[in-house]
């Protein structure tokens, strides 16, 4: 079975070219530099989300985090809950 491994480098170049061809909508969605630059997007979107949250933003937080595709990141999501949590304890009550 093939491990797969995360932050394949992806040349410059073919990064403009893909989020030139996504702008347009003639990205073939089936490549996998796309899936890797989506799920990268993706990761990053929750992660600073996640971040960016206290008590007193929850609420602007919240529907930013809901427009993500949390179905497909939902184990990116558990896994910056729960890595924000250990970074800062202080903060267990807001997550």
């Amino acid at each position: 079975q093939r491990r797969q491994r995360a932050g394949v480098y992806l040349i410059p170049l073919r990064r403009k070219e893909l989020e030139r061809a996504q702008r347009t909508g003639k990205a073939d969605k089936s490549s996998r530099e796309y899936q890797q630059l989506t799920w990268q997007r993706l990761r990053k979107g929750i992660n600073g989300l996640i971040n960016r949250a206290t008590i007193n933003n929850i609420q602007e937080v919240l529907p930013s985090m809901f427009n993500l595709n949390l179905v497909r990141g939902r184990g990116l999501f558990c896994k910056a809950l729960l890595m924000a949590q250990i970074a800062s304890p202080g903060y267990t009550h807001l997550y």
